[in-house]
């Protein structure tokens, strides 16, 4: 299964974190994963373009991804870029709920 954590506060999101495969398929044909992998791509596409202050770490061996905003000033942006991958990420896993699992924190 893959999980994502989301996690917010008062002010909008702070990070990200997709770990795990998620077994629909075999490798190459896993819709699931496919839609996770390619969306968690684009909004680190979309974050690098706008300009975003934050850190990454990634090991595609363990199937893992970690992204922490630093930014204080890009707020707005980086909510309403967040809050579409939050979005799809629920999408998805109300759809697959066996092999996709969404968690939304927030303190």
């Amino acid at each position: 299964m893959t999980t994502v954590r989301i996690l917010k506060d008062g002010i909008g999101y702070k990070s990200f974190e997709c770990s795990g495969h998620s077994g629909f398929a075999k490798e190459g044909e896993d819709i699931v994963c496919a839609s996770v992998s390619s969306a968690t791509e684009l909004i680190i596409d979309i974050l690098e373009r706008f300009s975003v202050d934050f850190s990454l770490d990634i090991d595609k061996k363990k199937a893992y991804v970690n992204c922490t905003v630093n930014d204080k000033d890009k707020t707005d942006i980086i909510n309403a870029v967040l809050d579409g991958y939050c979005r799809y990420i629920k999408d998805i896993s109300s759809e697959y709920p066996d092999y996709l699992k969404c968690i939304l924190t927030e303190v």
